[in-house]
């Protein structure tokens, strides 16, 4: 994606959110889907704030406070119960409720226009096991692969109540943190 905005003749780049390196560049910084995996949301926001001109705006929807909290207890569960104690450590998100997102963006110079949770079921394409596989494999690092099978298995039997019948597969219980801020002169 970065190269075909490059094509046309977009500035993209990669980089880490919490080390933006751009100042006074843009007009409007949009996020989709990716802040809810920086742990430090105060250095996104900086980041932002340096990279935006004065008056820029910041738009952004990431996972909010409660997203997949079904999900998420039954990995802290299947983990506990085999005497990990180190989630903080393994759990690779950072969901945000509205007051303390609203508090780094005034914080920074922001005035917000709007910023929401918004409850949004999302259906997944596979079972809650290649789900987590794939998104939270970092609870599962340095498990063997039986132990591995044998927490996937119990995480899915725990999230049953996100199986829908009537669509025959199951949806996982996203929260989406919506905003919409401008940067003050």
């Amino acid at each position: 994606m970065v190269q075909s905005m490059k094509d046309d003749g977009i500035n993209a780049a990669v980089m880490d959110a919490e080390d933006l390196t751009f100042v006074d560049q843009f007009d409007a910084v949009f996020s989709n889907a990716a802040l809810h995996w920086c742990k430090d949301h105060d250095k996104v926001i900086a980041g932002v704030k340096k990279a935006l001109v004065p008056g820029g705006r910041f738009v952004c929807e990431q996972g909010g406070f409660g997203n997949i909290k079904v999900i998420r207890e039954a990995l802290h569960a299947a983990l506990q119960g085999r005497g990990i104690t180190d989630l903080e450590a393994r759990d690779p998100w950072n969901f945000s409720d509205v007051e303390s997102m609203s508090r780094l963006l005034v914080k920074y110079g922001f005035t917000i226009n709007s910023i929401e949770l918004i409850p949004r079921p999302t259906r997944l394409p596979t079972d809650v096991k290649d789900w987590v596989d794939l998104f939270g494999n970092t609870f599962l690092v340095g498990f063997d692969a039986e132990t591995r099978a044998a927490v996937l298995e119990e995480v899915q039997a725990a999230c049953a109540s996100l199986w829908d019948e009537d669509h025959g597969c199951y949806f996982a219980d996203y929260v989406r943190l919506r905003y919409e801020a401008k940067l003050e002169h």
